[in-house]
């Protein structure tokens, strides 16, 4: 059985959304977003950077939202995750990738400027510019989603899972707002998965 170290709303929502999605059998440790526990030597040992996800899978351990994912999908030999010979598998690496490391990327800087860091260490300047990124995402993704009901193909993937995280912290940071309408269909689709709204409460 998997075990999913999670924190509400943070990027560990992916991974518990994923098993979810399948079915799978896992236990959830919820911890402290700020808490002692992540930084711990038990802990470090299993995510070295002492952040959330973490996924155990007897002796293996995992970090890093987007592997996690991946690896959970492919050895359950899910239909969310395209093979390498199908023709949305490129869209689909293409896609989950974008779903951190530019979609996402803005998002936390926000998060940690405006909620996170103590007031006297706030940036307001790198706020601004990570409101005006995450608009410029926002409407690339927007400009992709046009004639099309998810980001990789004409199926729910693991890659809409990659992406939707980015819009669950848009909601909470109360950013998603100004978003095109294209984009708030999009998310409303993404919203109404069942495996969603168990992992986001979770």
């Amino acid at each position: 059985m998997y075990v999913v170290y999670h924190c509400r709303h943070a990027r560990s929502l992916r991974v518990v959304w994923a098993l979810e999605e399948i079915g799978a059998d896992y236990e959830l440790q919820v911890l402290d977003f700020q808490g002692a526990v992540m930084q711990s030597t038990d802990y470090r040992a299993i995510n070295p950077f002492g952040s959330v996800p973490a996924l155990r899978d007897g002796d293996h351990a995992l970090f890093e939202s987007g592997a996690i994912v991946d690896y959970v999908l492919a050895r359950a030999g899910s239909g969310l995750r395209p093979g390498p010979q199908d023709a949305d598998f490129a869209d689909y690496l293409m896609w989950s990738h974008a779903g951190e490391a530019t979609l996402t990327a803005p998002l936390a800087v926000i998060a940690r400027h405006a909620m996170i860091l103590p007031p006297d260490r706030r940036a307001p300047l790198a706020v601004a510019d990570a409101h005006e990124r995450w608009t410029q995402y926002a409407d690339a993704l927007a400009g992709r989603l046009a004639g099309r009901d998810f980001v990789a193909g004409p199926r729910f993937t693991g890659a809409d899972i990659m992406v939707g995280y980015a819009l669950h912290l848009a909601e909470v940071l109360d950013v998603v707002g100004a978003a095109p309408p294209r984009l708030h269909a999009y998310w409303r689709r993404l919203r109404e998965r069942p495996a969603y709204g168990r992992a986001a409460a979770a």
